[in-house]
Parts: structure tokens; C-alpha cells; sequence
């Protein structure tokens, strides 16, 4: 790496990682305050809620987030033509197909027991995966154009906005708590959509062409290779969540919901490291350098290993303390996740290191992979083993996606397993020369 750019690179990532760790502290603090006003039932069907729209989000954009960072980093077409591919797609694509998932759940009787409580929120769900895959895109092109500050602003801001607009509808509005939590979801991300708009004009003035067909030819032939690996990916994130809500009801899944946020909470490093990385994986001379992958992901594990620890500590008060005591039951399947987060920190650096050399059709098997496994193992554990079973599933299916996909990263650059796994001693003198330099930097 050059000096020009690990200057540039310590500078968005520290930037990045104050910024997730505000983000994350807000988030916490809204997750908790719904939480304690819900209560356990009704944070569960929200979290069925909020795990169908992402799981229709994924099987619905056909690559297209993915296909788009990878075009814009490289510059390869017109930024005006792709923002307005975008816009088309998300809007037409987005609601013929919400709608027709949403036909389907009805066909086979899916709205029935305590999901049928969401029978009622079905054009909600269909707007919210319109704005999904819109929001999606405009994050996934301004992180492209290396936009990093602006990019860590408006995170925060996700994160802070929802709170105060639940707290205005809850307050101020003859609305129940639940309503009150779906709005603020999608007031938010409609105004969000419109700052990035604003912000992407500067780099694209003037009129956006809402449909190029050879831009959208190229965005869609990229994005299919890749499509299956964001269908599995989410699914193998969020299947969990919808099996225990079909296995055992909205209460435990309200549990899980919580033991899930606990320990997402570690994933605050890999997210602050993959922001600012992302437009130099996906950009023309990544493939070049050979030595960030291995030291992301070595300073990661460390740091996540250390996180994880922490958590299994003193884990129990922090779920009590945050979400109250009636959510006390997380605690179990919390500590069996650790694992997995781990291995989902790893995958979250290789999987930007593999597409960004073109190798998304790769990343797509190793996720059904991991997927295949998760709902086998969900099956056979949820009814034995309750919400342990669940996020043991979970834990062994990202465990697995990480050493599969680790075996494709060492393909194209042999690296023994134990390098990526902890810091090495040239490492600490390495990040502590990066740390006074940066130091320096800031007092001039």
C-alpha cells in the first residue's frame, strides 16, 4: 500500500469506527427503549416483520447493490446511467416482485396463528422492500465513490432518526407502539433516500435516465453471478429468525431477537474496517496487494476474539441492563452465537476480497452452502434444543461459509490459516507506527 493511501485509508477507518460505535450506541439504545415498550410478543412479531422484508429484499434484487459498487469503483460505466437503472429497478422490479411474495404467503395459508397479525401489513412490507433495495443501491454506489465521510454521517443518522421518530409517533400520535415502530422504519429510510440523492447530484447533476439498456444489461450480467450469494447470505442471516417464529411462536422469537442484537453487536470492527475498504476491493488494483486481506483480517479476529470474551462475561447484565429483565432467557443463545459472529466478521472482509476479483458466481455456492447446512441443522435442533438449537445452526453455518471461503481466498494467495487468525509481532509495531502517524497528522 502506497503512503498517500494508508494515510488516507487510517483516517476513514478510524473515521468509520467512532462513527459504527456511535451508530451502534444509538441503535442499542432504541432497541432497548422498543423493547422494553413491546415487550417480548409484539418485539417478536416486529422481528418477523422486519426478517420477511429483508429476506424478499434479498431473493428480489438480483445482484443489483453488488453489481453497481462494483461498476462504479471501477468507473467501467456512466454513473447517470446506473443511478437511474437503479431507480427503475427498485421501483417497478421492486413492487411486482413484493407483490407477488406477498400473493404467495396468502396462497399457502402463511398468515395464520400470531403471523396473521402481519396479514395486515402487507403493502407495508411491499414498500419497505421498494425502499430496501433503493436505499441499498444509493449506500452501496456512495460507498463506491469513496464517499466515507458522508457514507459514516449517514449511518448515524440511520440509526438516530427511527429513534426520534418513534418517540414523537409513540408520544404524539394516537398510534400503538408497534405502528409507531414500523413508521419510524420507513420514515427513515424515505428521508435517507433523498439526503443520498442530494449528496449523489454533486457527482452526477442534472437528469438521471431512468432506464439504459445496455447499463442495465452489464449491472444485471454481473449482479446474476452474484445474486444467490445475497439471497443466501440474508437468508443465512436472518432463516433463523423466521423458524424459530413458525417452530416457537413470536414470544421466543422476541428472545432471539435480542440474543441476535447482544451479539451484533461485536460486529461493530469488521462493518468500521469494510466501509472504507470496499471501493479498494471492488476498484481495478486491489488484486495487487497481497497483505491487507491477511492483516483485516488478522487485526479483526483479535479484536472480535477479545469482544467475544467480554460478552460471555459479562454478557447476562448487559441484555438485563439494556432490554430489562423479562429478556433475561437471550442470555443462553447469545453466548452459543459468539462462534458464528465471529466467522461472520471473517467472511465479511474475504467475501469483499473475492468479488472484488470478480468471482461472485464462487461466493453465491459457499453461501448456499452455509445456507443448506443452517436450515438442516435449524430443523433438527429448534424443536430439540429450542433457541440453543437456533443459534448453534447459526454458529456452525457461518463457521463453515468462512473456512469454505477462506479456502477460495487461498486460490489465488497461499497463506497458512494461522496468519489471518491473530496478530503477528510485526503487526503491533506496524499498527503502532500507523497510530503515531496519524497522531501526528491530526495535531498539524
Amino acid at each position: 500500500m502506497t503512503q498517500r493511501t494508508r494515510k488516507q485509508l487510517l483516517d476513514e477507518i478510524s473515521q468509520s469506527f467512532v462513527a459504527k460505535v456511535v451508530s451502534i450506541v444509538v441503535r442499542v439504545l432504541r432497541v432497548a427503549l422498543i423493547a422494553r415498550i413491546l415487550g417480548p410478543f409484539d418485539r417478536g412479531i416486529f422481528a418477523l416483520l422486519n426478517s420477511l422484508v429483508e429476506i424478499i429484499f434479498a431473493a428480489g434484487n438480483c445482484g443489483y447493490s453488488t453489481a453497481l459498487a462494483y461498476h462504479v469503483s471501477h468507473r467501467s460505466l456512466p454513473l447517470k446511467a446506473m443511478l437511474g437503472c437503479l431507480t427503475t429497478f427498485s421501483t417497478l422490479f421492486g413492487v411486482l416482485f413484493a407483490s407477488l411474495v406477498m400473493i404467495i404467503l396468502e396462497a399457502v395459508n402463511f398468515w395464520q396463528g400470531e403471523r396473521a397479525i402481519l396479514q395486515g401489513y402487507s403493502l407495508v412490507m411491499v414498500a419497505l422492500v421498494v425502499l430496501f433495495l433503493w436505499i441499498d443501491g444509493l449506500f452501496r454506489v456512495l460507498n463506491a465513490l469513496n464517499e466515507v465521510t458522508k457514507l459514516n454521517i449517514l449511518r448515524i443518522l440511520e440509526s438516530f432518526i427511527p429513534l426520534v421518530i418513534f418517540l414523537m409517533g409513540w408520544w404524539l400520535l394516537p398510534i400503538t407502539a408497534f405502528n409507531a415502530a414500523v413508521a419510524s422504519g420507513l420514515t427513515t429510510w424515505v428521508l435517507l433516500i433523498l439526503l443520498i440523492i442530494i449528496i449523489l447530484k454533486k457527482h452526477a447533476p442534472g437528469h438521471w435516465p431512468l432506464l439504459n439498456k445496455q447499463t442495465h444489461r452489464k449491472l444485471i450480467g454481473y449482479g446474476a453471478r452474484g445474486h444467490f450469494e445475497g439471497v443466501f447470505r440474508f437468508l443465512l442471516l436472518r432463516q433463523d429468525f423466521l423458524l424459530v417464529g413458525l417452530l416457537l411462536g413470536a414470544e421466543p422469537l422476541g428472545y432471539y431477537a435480542m440474543a441476535s442484537s447482544a451479539a451484533e453487536l461485536m460486529l461493530v470492527m469488521p462493518e468500521a474496517l469494510t466501509t472504507p475498504l470496499l471501493s479498494f476491493f471492488m476498484g481495478p488494483d486491489a488484486a495487487r496487494n497481497k497483505s491487507v486481506t491477511p492483516l483485516a483480517l488478522r487485526l479483526t479476529n483479535s479484536i472480535m476474539l477479545l469482544g467475544a470474551i467480554a460478552l460471555l462475561l459479562f454478557g447476562y447484565w448487559l441484555i438485563v441492563l439494556l432490554f430489562g429483565q423479562a429478556y433475561a432467557s437471550a442470555y443462553e443463545p447469545m453466548i452459543f452465537l459468539l462462534p458464528g459472529i465471529i466467522g461472520l466478521s471473517f467472511c465479511s472482509i474475504i467475501r469483499l476480497d473475492l468479488l472484488g476479483k470478480n468471482r461472485p458466481g464462487a461466493v453465491s455456492i459457499v453461501a448456499a452452502c452455509a445456507c443448506a447446512v443452517n436450515l438442516v441443522a435449524n430443523l433438527l435442533l429448534i424443536p430439540r434444543l429450542g433457541l440453543v438449537g437456533a443459534a448453534i445452526s447459526s454458529s456452525v453455518a457461518y463457521l463453515l461459509a468462512a473456512v469454505l471461503l477462506f479456502r477460495l481466498y487461498q486460490q489465488t494467495h497461499p497463506v497458512h490459516w494461522t496468519l489471518v487468525c491473530c496478530l503477528q509481532r510485526d503487526d503491533w509495531q506496524k499498527i503502532a507506527g500507523w497510530i503515531r502517524e496519524w497522531i501526528t497528522k491530526r495535531k498539524k
